[in-house]
């Protein structure tokens, strides 16, 4: 599922950075900025994206904390600058979702197929109180 994620948050992004060079007067792109540092940026997510798709699931607990911070930084900036009125309303939505994918990788939140089956094969004693 996390792939998936990052498959279609890349979509998005890539679609925003040929959108500006190629229909940059087409209506969609009246709601996204088609601005270079603004594909500069989108370049730079789309880098951490890939990496994201290409490391296997247990992350350093570094590269998680750099990532819940970049998630942190993604999202305050995107709501400072759209109430700004300087980030327009399709690229202010596509970084909130990147953060969201960002915080949720950074959590790394898996399920233990087997707690299930744990629980129940080594039931723990319940305290009672009289």
């Amino acid at each position: 599922m996390n792939r998936f994620l990052y498959f279609c948050s890349i979509l998005v992004l890539l679609f925003f950075v040929a959108g500006s060079y190629l229909f940059p007067n087409d209506m969609i792109m009246w709601f996204a900025s088609i601005a270079g540092i603004d594909n500069v940026i989108r370049g730079g997510l789309i880098v951490v994206l890939l990496l994201l798709m290409l490391m296997p699931p247990p992350r350093s607990i570094m590269f998680r904390v750099l990532l819940g911070m970049v998630s942190v930084a993604l999202v305050g900036w995107s709501f400072v600058t759209f109430y700004a009125e300087q980030l327009r309303v399709l690229d202010a939505i596509a970084y909130v979702l990147l953060s969201v994918v960002f915080s949720l990788a950074a959590l790394e939140i898996t399920y233990d197929s087997d707690a299930p089956r744990r629980a129940t094969a080594n039931p723990q004693p319940q305290l009672t109180s009289l």
